[in-house]
């Protein structure tokens, strides 16, 4: 495992803010997120694991999610942020992350449209719509205010979400009501976010 991997598990060390305040372990989580393309999942998988993770204090099962939402920025200008391999293939490398999000959504495409093949929509979408350019920013404010607002339907409370530095760099601007949503992060660096209410 990664080090990083090695500093949540083996060491227990908790999650800082920038500030050093501590908000826990990963063993306080109730819920992974994590994008689908292939750097993500394997991201995901180095730092968790594949065996089932239980929430400390719930003893509930700490489940991993797919979901597109969370892709890297912008989406429909560079291939590598487009989904090349089939569900069936991701949940077979991958068997302990959930796709049911991913899945729903290709079967609800199916039934609207039976010759669909199994495509990044999110990806196809946003090439045509820009022809090639990708996603705007207003596109990614869009995406990062859904995205806020699915997190806070969930009954999770603290969420890991593993996604792309674009993304999550937009998270960070878009909470903040700041129109300037875009740029990057550092790279796999562990981020604490609060949800403001």
């Amino acid at each position: 495992a990664t080090t990083l991997g090695k500093k949540l598990f083996e060491d227990g060390e908790p999650f800082k803010d920038a500030s050093g305040k501590q908000y826990g372990t990963v063993w306080d989580l109730d819920l992974i997120i994590v994008s689908p393309l292939l750097r993500t999942l394997q991201t995901c998988t180095e730092i968790f694991g594949t065996k089932p993770l239980i929430n400390r204090s719930t003893k509930r099962k700490i489940d991993i999610v797919a979901l597109e939402i969370v892709k890297e920025f912008p989406q429909g200008r560079h291939y590598a942020n487009k989904i090349d391999v089939s569900i069936d293939e991701m949940k077979q490398q991958f068997p302990h992350i959930d796709f049911k999000s991913l899945e729903d959504h290709h079967e609800k495409n199916k039934q609207e449209n039976p010759s669909d093949t199994e495509t990044d929509e999110m990806w196809e979408n946003a090439f045509k719509k820009s022809k090639g350019r990708g996603e705007s920013r207003h596109d990614l404010k869009a995406r990062v205010d859904r995205f806020l607002k699915i997190i806070r339907t969930m009954a999770a409370e603290k969420v890991a979400v593993v996604s792309h530095s674009s993304f999550l760099h937009g998270v960070l601007c878009g909470s903040s009501k700041d129109d300037s949503v875009g740029g990057s992060l550092a790279h796999c660096q562990p981020l604490v976010f609060l949800l403001p209410s």
